[in-house]
């Protein structure tokens, strides 16, 4: 992986960017987003909304977002956010 950082909390990739911000009270994943870069964000949705409902995780709506790109977020049962984007 070819990724760089210039602090331990953020490490920006070729694909996308992991950060994890400070760390407060509440569930174990709290604050901690992964995103995940697609060549067809729509395509992705469908499946993604069915795992979501069988593995017990959420899923928000597929959103046009004001900066050009569309997305949804996934989050499992421990609070982790998974960001499925589109390429741009």
């Amino acid at each position: 992986m070819d990724c760089a950082s210039d602090s331990s909390a953020e490490a920006r990739c070729p694909r996308g960017t992991i950060s994890v911000p400070p760390t407060s009270p509440g569930p174990a994943a709290w604050g901690v987003e992964i995103v995940v870069e697609v060549d067809d964000v729509d395509a992705a949705f469908a499946p993604a909304r069915e795992a979501a409902v069988t593995l017990g995780g959420q899923i928000e709506p597929l959103a046009a977002r004001p900066w050009g790109l569309t997305d949804f977020r996934l989050i499992d049962p421990d609070g982790y956010y998974i960001r499925v984007t589109s390429t741009g």
